[in-house]
């Protein structure tokens, strides 16, 4: 929905956090945030069971980048230590394209995560985890999204899985 951010914005600024927040528990929103923790969630996970609809807890957190930090931040995060210090590029397969740079553009709904650091990872694992007990904690199926670029650095978990290719070929 085009403007969706605008109408966000202006609907807290005239109800107020609180009663805004209310509001859209009300709307199709709230069949998709079921709450803000895991007491919270299980009275819509048994609603929607009775009518045999199952759920799926994916943990989702954005940060607000312009344009220009979620390239910078994108494209530092593609440069391992040894090219940022020599200057050489070690893996000639792979290289950064600033077209590339912020993933969100022109995409409506997509989660993006931008590299930071690895203690950001760590946060991310342990919200992870508690998302994880919360699915199992509410229902006797639970089932957890988890998107892993969340969880490392880019460039490794592209090496990753180009190991995890080669291991396939290998006993295969």
């Amino acid at each position: 929905l085009q403007g969706a951010e605008q109408l966000m914005h202006l609907g807290q600024k005239l109800l107020g956090q609180q009663l805004f927040e209310k509001l859209m528990k009300l709307t199709f929103y709230g069949q998709f945030v079921a709450g803000e923790d895991q007491e919270a969630i299980k009275p819509l996970i048994r609603r929607n069971r009775a009518y045999g609809v199952g759920s799926v807890l994916d943990y989702s957190v954005e940060e607000d980048l312009t344009s220009e930090e979620a390239k910078k931040k994108e494209l530092d995060s593609c440069v391992s230590a040894f090219e940022k210090e020599t200057g050489k590029q070690r893996e000639k397969r792979y290289s950064v394209h600033h077209k590339f740079g912020d993933r969100r553009d022109g995409v409506t709904g997509a989660r993006t995560y931008f590299y930071a650091d690895e203690a950001k990872c760590d946060r991310h694992m342990e919200t992870f985890l508690k998302c994880i007990e919360a699915s199992g904690g509410s229902s006797e199926d639970g089932f957890s999204a988890i998107k892993l670029t969340a969880l490392g650095r880019p460039q490794f978990l592209l090496l990753f899985s180009e190991v995890l290719v080669k291991w396939r070929t290998f006993f295969h």
